[in-house]
C-alpha cells in the first residue's frame, strides 16, 4: 500500500495485485448532474460548443475528475514524470461525440485535461463527420490527416488519450515505442493494459498476435480509475499507464529482440485501418469536403 492510500498494480511473474482505494481518497458516487442527459446527444455548429463548455464547467469540479486528476498527479511523480516536459496529447478513437454520449463526455475528460495540464491536442477518428472536425477545430484542437492505425513513435514525453479503443490499437502504439528510450515518452490513458492481456492470454493465436500488450505487464505501472462517475460505462476499465525509466532499464534485455509488425486476423479486427477506411469512403478529419 503507497503512503497516499493507493495500491499500484504490479506485474511480476504473471501474477497481479489489483490497485484499489483503501481510504485515501473515498470513491463517492457521482451527485452531479451532467449537462447531457439522455443515452444520445444532438449538438450542433455554436449551440455544440455552448454545451461542452457548460458540461466541461461542470465535470471538472465533480467528485470524479478530483480523484482522477489526483490520480494522474500521482502516477506522474511515481515514473518521475514532470508535466511541463510533456510535450502534447494524442487522442485516438474519441468516437461520434455528437451522436454519443459516452464519447461525447469523454471528449468532455479530454478538454480537461488540456486545461489542466496546458498542452495542444492532435486528435483523429476516421468516424469523425465534417461537423465534429469542425466543432474539434473551434475547441482548438488539431486534426490529424493520416490514419496512422496507432503506430506513433513517441520521440518526446507524450500523452496518449485512447478511452475505449480496441486491443489492436494499443498494440500498435506499443509497438511503436519498442524500446526502453521511446516507451519511457509514452504515457496512455485509456483501457486497462491488464485486463486486455489477461482476455487474450489463455488463447495461444490472441497472446503471438498481442505481444506487445501481454509483454508491457512486465514494465509497465497501471494505476486504476476508481469508476465513480455517474455513468458507470464512460469511464469503465480505464487505467492510467507510466513507464519508469529504471524498470525499462532493468527488463530482461530479451523482451526487447524480436521486434515485428503485428498482423491481425481479420475476424478479430478491432481498429479501422487505412485499407478500410479508404474501402468505407469514410470522412477524413482535416479535409472539407
Amino acid at each position: 500500500m503507497e503512503s497516499d492510500g493507493f495500491i499500484l498494480i504490479r506485474h511480476k511473474g504473471g501474477r497481479r495485485k489489483k490497485k484499489i482505494n483503501k481510504g485515501g481518497i473515498k470513491p463517492q458516487l457521482n451527485t452531479t448532474q451532467s449537462a447531457i442527459s439522455s443515452d444520445e446527444v444532438n449538438i450542433d455548429g455554436r449551440v455544440g460548443i455552448e454545451e461542452i463548455n457548460k458540461s466541461k464547467e461542470t465535470f471538472i469540479s465533480d467528485d470524479f475528475y478530483k480523484t482522477f486528476s489526483t490520480l494522474l498527479q500521482l502516477s506522474f511523480k511515481k515514473a518521475g514524470i514532470d508535466k511541463d516536459n510533456i510535450n502534447s496529447i494524442i487522442c485516438y478513437g474519441l468516437g461520434k461525440f455528437t451522436e454519443s454520449r459516452s464519447s461525447f463526455m469523454q471528449l468532455v475528460l479530454l478538454l480537461c485535461l488540456q486545461e489542466e495540464l496546458k498542452l495542444n491536442i492532435f486528435i483523429f477518428d476516421p468516424l469523425f463527420n465534417p461537423l465534429e472536425c469542425e466543432l474539434l477545430e473551434l475547441l482548438g484542437c488539431d486534426l490529424l490527416t493520416a490514419n496512422e492505425e496507432g503506430k506513433r513513435r513517441a520521440l518526446t514525453k507524450t500523452l496518449f488519450y485512447m478511452p475505449h479503443c480496441g486491443k489492436g490499437l494499443y498494440n500498435n502504439l506499443l509497438y511503436s515505442n519498442w524500446s526502453p528510450e521511446d516507451l519511457q515518452n509514452v504515457i496512455v490513458i485509456g483501457n486497462s493494459f491488464s485486463l486486455m492481456a489477461e482476455s487474450v492470454c489463455s488463447n495461444r493465436k490472441l497472446k503471438l498476435i498481442y505481444n506487445y500488450l501481454v509483454s508491457a505487464e512486465r514494465i509497465v505501472s497501471e494505476y486504476k480509475v476508481t469508476n465513480s462517475f455517474q455513468s458507470v460505462d464512460v469511464f469503465n476499465d480505464m487505467s492510467i499507464h507510466t513507464f519508469c525509466s529504471e524498470s525499462l532499464q532493468c527488463a530482461p534485455k530479451a523482451i526487447w529482440n524480436n521486434k515485428v509488425v503485428p498482423v491481425y486476423d481479420s475476424t478479430d479486427m478491432e481498429v479501422i485501418t487505412l485499407e478500410m477506411q479508404e474501402k468505407l469512403s469514410l470522412h477524413l478529419p482535416g479535409r472539407k469536403e
